[in-house]
């Protein structure tokens, strides 16, 4: 995570102010970037989970841990691995998107 730091401070500086943008969402953003060659086909999720604020006394999520995970869908695997996640998820404003995904059910197989 901590390697990961610089690249994030870096992408929040470029034009026109990504920092701004997030800000502005409800709480989630959709890439739909194009699957790498060795990249993983899936879902990215980050959680805030809420821990005790022991100064506070109550749950808050700035207490808390962030975790990501990739629920890589050709493996049916979780995928956990930072540095595994950050390569098959890392996209710039010129990457290329493909948004679209048969349903897929529970055993991660399109239906």
């Amino acid at each position: 995570m901590e390697g990961m730091h610089p690249e994030y401070q870096r992408l929040l500086s470029w034009p026109p102010g990504p920092a701004d943008r997030l800000d502005g969402l409800p709480g989630s953003a959709f890439s739909g970037r194009r699957k790498l060659a060795k990249g993983a086909r899936g879902v990215f999720l980050c959680y805030a989970l809420p821990a005790l604020d022991a100064a506070l006394g109550q749950f808050t999520l700035e207490a808390g841990p962030t975790r990501w995970y990739l629920y890589d869908l050709d493996r049916g695997a979780i995928l956990e691995s930072l540095g595994e996640i950050a390569d098959s998820i890392r996209s710039n404003p010129n990457t290329p998107r493909r948004c679209t995904m048969g349903q897929i059910d529970t055993e991660g197989h399109k239906g």
